[in-house]
């Protein structure tokens, strides 16, 4: 197997032994096209052959040029018509050709029968092939002599196909730019004309509810479709204990109680309190005191030994000797006795107050931003009623318990922020209803409030429902034909704009903002001029 090599035609010589060096096979096939410059320089052919050599490959040219197999027969190199093909060492004259000699206006040879050596002259099998005379490279003589066709050299024009087409593309890219342009002149250009007006004033003063359960906005009874806009976040903090607990142990012992009151027996209930300076404890389990005796005059009281235990941890519980009273019973129902093992440790605490702060900071945090994210997402379109913000808790929970005995913890919560919206044009329509009736015969509205009045929340009124209150002013005046207005403006100068516009009843001017800004008429279609209202407020 042979590595193959393919060249493109306008290749260099050193791209070529380039190629040939890192060629992995001993043998090399280099496919050359034919009429490429690198296979006409003897001088080309000879270090192709000088590379193969240094390199120990085997070289063989694919080609069809007739003046490439010539020289490359003089230098010793082999040729193949294809790659299929056996290749040889074609017959040349044995002196070194001149090198770059190329036949010009002739097609590439594509008969692979070589010429035939005789003398200083090769002989061809077709008539009119070129005959290759070689030189010594000291030889001033031409080393190539193309044969004088005895055919004419004139051939028939043909068209240039390419230039036509290429025209045709010109013509038709003008022909779209026009139309383009003309389209742009009439459908592109846009304006809009405020039109300042005078009119009359309309107090407004109404309550209204903003409801976002309903579907449809309910004008007479003032009650308007509203968007209840809400947001949800995930809200963690930290905070530090500040609960103290003392975790030591209970003081207990063992009483003798005295029944010096009733000669009856006297039974307390376990749990009854005992205090002795100013300490309480509690007796463990109910006893019951035997009565009173009299002996030689004298009350002997009856009693009896009960435990009892320290409501509290710590050592001044620890008391000896001690009387204590017995919580129901008068002051000759007593005990003494002493108590002991009562021992003080304070460790910090998680309280529930700690956590309640906890929450209520977590609930602040970020609130000023979600009622801000809230009303931006009302949009310009809807008027957001700030006073309706809402923050709802869906989850709360504590890392640690209350009473746990820990320096810190985290709370975290899942809140949802919620805020009332309602689009300006329910508003719009709810202010012109509530006002038209006190409008003068043959008036329209020339501005309905919304946008200048002051709203006011007045209270909460269930879940996404509130009731509102709005003051402000209307304007009304003449009745206007706003597309009539746009149509009589179509492609008028806009510098004509101002003086005609004060043909129409109660206007007293215009201004015109359009685009594109440097086009001097207004635009061609009257759907493309926009028409508002500015009324005086004098």
């Amino acid at each position: 197997m042979s590595d193959i090599i393919y060249l493109e035609s306008d290749a260099e010589i050193t791209e070529a032994i380039d190629k040939l060096k890192s060629a992995k096979k001993d043998s090399v096939k280099l496919v050359v096209p034919a009429r490429s410059s690198l296979l006409q320089s003897v001088v080309n052919l000879k270090l192709l052959k000088k590379a193969a050599a240094d390199h120990k490959r085997e070289l063989i040219l694919i080609t069809n040029d007739k003046t490439a197999k010539y020289l490359a027969g003089g230098v010793g190199l082999a040729v193949a018509a294809n790659l299929k093909a056996e290749a040889k060492i074609p017959e040349a004259i044995k002196e070194e050709p001149t090198p770059d000699i190329i036949e010009p206006d002739k097609s590439p040879l594509e008969d692979d029968d070589l010429p035939i050596h005789d003398g200083n002259k090769a002989k061809s099998s077709e008539p009119d092939e070129p005959v290759v005379r070689s030189r010594s490279l000291t030889d001033d003589q031409p080393a190539v002599e193309p044969k004088k066709s005895k055919k004419s050299s004139k051939q028939p024009k043909v068209p240039n196909f390419n230039n036509l087409q290429k025209r045709t593309w010109i013509a038709l890219g003008a022909v779209v730019g026009v139309v383009l342009l003309i389209v742009l002149a009439t459908v592109v250009p846009s304006a809009q004309v405020t039109l300042k007006v005078n009119a009359k004033k309309l107090p407004l003063d109404l309550k209204f509810i903003a409801d976002s359960s309903i579907t449809k906005s309910d004008y007479p009874n003032r009650i308007v479709q509203a968007t209840k806009l809400q947001t949800e976040k995930d809200l963690t903090g930290n905070f530090t204990a500040t609960g103290k607990k003392d975790v030591g142990t209970k003081a207990s012992g063992s009483v003798t109680i005295s029944n010096a009151s009733n000669s009856d027996p006297i039974s307390i209930p376990g749990g009854t309190t005992l205090t002795a300076e100013n300490l309480r404890f509690t007796l463990n389990g109910s006893t019951t005191v035997p009565g009173a005796k009299l002996q030689g005059g004298n009350i002997i009281p009856g009693t009896i030994k009960a435990d009892i235990t320290a409501s509290g941890n710590g050592d001044q519980y620890n008391l000896g000797n001690a009387v204590f009273t017995i919580a129901g019973f008068n002051g000759k129902v007593t005990a003494t006795g002493s108590t002991s093992g009562g021992t003080s440790k304070q460790v910090t605490i998680v309280s529930q107050d700690d956590i309640d702060k906890a929450k209520a900071t977590l609930l602040d945090q970020g609130k000023d931003q979600q009622k801000s994210d809230l009303v931006e997402k009302a949009g310009k379109d809807a008027k957001a009623f700030e006073e309706s913000f809402a923050v709802e808790v869906q989850s709360f929970s504590s890392s640690v318990a209350a009473d746990s005995e820990n320096s810190s913890g985290t709370v975290t919560a899942k809140v949802r922020y919620s805020l009332l919206a309602v689009k300006k044009t329910e508003l719009g329509s709810l202010f012109e209803a509530s006002i038209k009736s006190d409008l003068e015969k043959g008036s329209e509205i020339y501005d309905n409030g919304v946008e200048s009045a002051k709203y006011a929340f007045i209270k909460s009124a269930g879940d996404g429902k509130a009731q509102i209150s709005a003051t402000g002013t209307a304007y009304y005046g003449v009745p206007l034909d706003l597309k009539k207005i746009a149509s009589d403006l179509k492609n008028k100068p806009k510098k004509q704009v101002n003086s005609l516009v004060q043909d129409y009843p109660d206007v007293t001017g215009a201004t015109v903002d359009s685009w594109p800004p440097l086009f001097p008429n207004m635009p061609a279609l009257d759907g493309n001029i926009k028409i508002k209202l500015s009324v005086s407020q004098d």
